[in-house]
């Protein structure tokens, strides 16, 4: 019949192949007469799946390998006869239905092809490449095998894409099995299986990393053990790409041979993108053509080609296949493909697109809009809680880029405040400053000046003088509508100013920030976190509960934990908690207060200074009077780095007063029932201060401090200030004079 018998052939088995036992066991479990599709793209290993099943069944398989010629009904009728005869004779009399001249092909050779396979039930008819044969008299054919295939005998269609044959039907009765490119993915443990069997030893993170990097594709990884096992120096995952050279030969000749001209120039200036649709495409090649492009290409199964979502409009390309057409782009043409990788930046960058908008400002070798595009999102990252994602971007452009470009040289500045890192801050900013740049900066500040002195009046490097300096340059570049760092520099020129001890002024500052803050959610955080302190010390504890919450939320939702302004927030939350009473709130809110305390190490010694001094507070108010001494002796180490904050020093000062005067006997006192609050107010007593003066020393209002003195009479059993003080020595809760 002119049939070429390699065509007929069951393919060879060869040594080392990996078992792929959960795709046979769902071919074997899949009933006579289900239809089985296997549909994936040239080297996930289809055929070899086949044989495997070939090998675990128990019924013969014939193997029919379609090609070119098949697209003629009546070869492809013969050629399925000829495959069924190896493993059962055909009867003469339908063979000279199917030889005969001038045969029908539905009266004649349709039926003795069906009337042979019934013959030869039970059986197996692989149709391979069946995506290979396209005319409709041929998928006609096709079809009626399909409906009038007799018992026992079961198709299955293996190519690089599902035939358009009405297969629809047969899905919504389970009439189909389909097997895809998930499903002949390696795991990982298939993967290392086929680097042992290569010679390559991996360990276990490489061998994920290179599975990622393929995409499970068994041919690629096939590739990547070859190109592994060629080089000199140890085998790396990392060293594998879609721009090595075996796998971009083995692209181009599965995949780009035969391919129109102009659809391989689309697939080399689409594959730009990493996610793409027509609208997209069609802005970015200035072309109205891509639905159509993208639709020819998908149907006829490239399934390099991967839809995104069930609508099938938005697509991306294997990565090494993406790869690979990025590197011809770049090869032939780098004019084109740098032009297409700046218009897809800008494309990206008004679509919201961010980290796309980014990485194709560098692609395109346009560090310096790279860098204005970091710039302008860099404060909203390092005080969203988002520094990772900074560092990524800035790790593009490279630590040189510091003194290369000015708005790098900022958002390497912010990015040192993040991670702390005082001496990239010091680098950065003195690049900035140096560089002589006029004019404002892509994260809206006025000039280098205002937004270098964002960033040292973070750090606090030259103490309160220095800091106020700085947030006064900010806030002299222009209010909060033209300016972005006004508000954040409203609240540190508010914080120093309380840490000096103007406190009416800090409340001011405060107020007045905050309204321009909303995108700095850890400003936001701070400013609220010290009004509640400030709502504290007047004795409005319900205030300062209700604005503490608030500053603790906010970190929380932003993810702000250590992040320098909203440090303040759980320090301040802590004290607040204890005050109210919620021992439990209190211990565990300090304890994530000096974790970053901790972590701030030298680089704001102030912000350290203001909360250790807190906790140390709220460890005297929680009776832990070994924590407190240990918060206060830190405290000390911070003040000598902070030698202006004469408002911290002073309270300083107040808390070792009273810890010295607090050694206290906790057994008499929980026999009489005296709270943590009132044993603090007891060694006052036996002072000259007034009420009022004690309310100051222990920051709480004249009302807290006389009803904690009310109830010290009461369970004292006494009626005066000095026949308290009487029996507390008695008791020995304050030691005698």
């Amino acid at each position: 019949m002119g049939i070429s018998v390699r065509s007929v052939q069951a393919p060879p088995t060869r040594l080392g192949l990996l078992p792929r036992k959960a795709q046979v066991k769902e071919l074997l479990d899949a009933s006579g007469d289900q239809v089985v599709v296997v549909a994936a793209p040239a080297g996930y290993g289809k055929t070899t799946t086949m044989t495997l099943w070939d090998a675990a069944d128990e019924r013969p398989f014939a193997w029919v390998h379609l090609g070119p010629v098949d697209d003629d009904p009546v070869h492809l009728l013969r050629h399925v006869a000829v495959a069924v005869h190896q493993i059962h004779p055909i009867d003469e009399a339908d063979g000279r239905e199917l030889t005969g001249a001038g045969r029908s092909v539905p009266l004649d050779m349709l039926p003795a092809v069906v009337r042979i396979l019934e013959a030869a039930s039970p059986l197996v008819v692989v149709l391979d490449d069946v995506h290979v044969p396209t005319s409709s008299t041929a998928l006609s054919c096709l079809d009626h095998l399909l409906d009038h295939r007799p018992d026992g005998c079961q198709l299955a269609l293996v190519g690089r894409s599902v035939p358009a044959l009405p297969l629809a039907r047969r899905r919504m009765s389970d009439g189909v099995v389909e097997v895809d490119t998930q499903d002949l993915a390696l795991t990982d443990h298939e993967a290392a299986q086929l680097l042992e069997h290569a010679g390559i030893t991996l360990d276990e993170p490489a061998v994920q990393e290179l599975v990622r990097q393929t995409e499970g594709w068994p041919g690629g990884l096939h590739l990547a053990a070859l190109a592994l096992s060629r080089r000199d120096r140890p085998a790396q995952a990392g060293a594998f790409s879609g721009r090595d050279r075996l796998v971009a030969d083995y692209l181009v000749e599965e995949v780009l041979e035969g391919l129109p001209p102009a659809t391989v120039d689309f697939l080399q200036r689409s594959a730009i993108l990493d996610a793409m649709n027509a609208a997209l495409l069609d802005d970015l090649l200035e072309t109205d053509t891509s639905a159509r492009m993208l639709r020819d290409i998908d149907q006829t199964g490239n399934r390099f080609l991967v839809p995104l979502d069930d609508e099938r409009e938005w697509f991306r390309y294997h990565h090494l296949f993406a790869e690979m057409l990025r590197a011809r782009l770049w090869a032939t043409d780098p004019r084109r493909a740098r032009r297409l990788h700046a218009r897809a930046s800008n494309l990206l960058e008004r679509s919201g697109d961010s980290d796309g908008a980014v990485r194709h400002a560098v692609a395109a070798d346009d560090d310096e809009h790279a860098a204005d595009l970091i710039l302008a999102h860099a404060v909203e990252l390092v005080f969203g809680g988002r520094a990772a994602q900074l560092r990524q971007w800035l790790d593009l452009l490279g630590l040189d880029a510091i003194e290369r470009l000015p708005a790098a040289a900022v958002a390497w500045a912010w990015y040192g405040l993040a991670a702390p890192d005082h001496p990239l801050i010091v680098r950065a900013t003195t690049a900035a400053t140096r560089s002589g740049w006029s004019g404002p900066l892509a994260d809206g500040s006025p000039s280098i000046a205002v937004a270098v002195a964002s960033v040292r009046s973070m750090t606090g490097s030259e103490g309160l003088p220095g800091v106020l300096r700085d947030a006064q340059i900010v806030r002299d570049g222009g209010g909060p509508d033209v300016n972005p760092y006004w508000g954040m520099a409203t609240v540190i020129q508010a914080s120093a100013v309380f840490q000096r001890g103007e406190l009416a002024l800090a409340r001011e500052l405060f107020v007045e920030s905050l309204p321009s803050l909303a995108r700095t959610p850890a400003f936001e955080a701070g400013a609220l976190a010290q009004l509640a302190l400030l709502e504290l010390r007047d004795g409005n504890d319900t205030a300062a509960d209700e604005l503490a919450a608030r500053a603790i939320h906010l970190t929380e939702v932003h993810n702000l934990e250590g992040v320098v302004p909203s440090v303040s927030a759980f320090a301040v939350g802590a004290l607040v908690a204890a005050r109210r009473g919620r021992t439990d709130d209190a211990v565990v809110t300090a304890a994530a207060a000096r974790r970053m305390v901790v972590r701030l190490g030298l680089l704001s010694p102030r912000t350290v200074l203001f909360c250790d001094l807190l906790l140390a507070e709220t460890a005297l108010v929680l009776g832990d009077r070994g924590e407190a001494r240990e918060l206060l002796d830190e405290a000390e180490r911070a003040a000598e780095r902070e030698p202006t904050a004469v408002g911290l020093r002073d309270q300083l000062d107040r808390l070792r007063d009273e810890l010295a005067r607090s050694d206290l006997t906790p057994g008499a006192a929980a026999a009489v029932g005296l709270t943590s609050a009132e044993l603090r107010v007891i060694p006052y007593l036996s002072t000259h201060l007034s009420l009022q003066e004690i309310a100051e020393q222990l920051f709480i209002s004249r009302n807290t401090a006389k009803s904690h003195s009310v109830a010290i009479y009461r369970k004292l059993g006494v009626s005066s200030r000095s026949a308290a003080v009487a029996e507390a020595q008695r008791l020995g809760i304050i030691d005698a004079p």
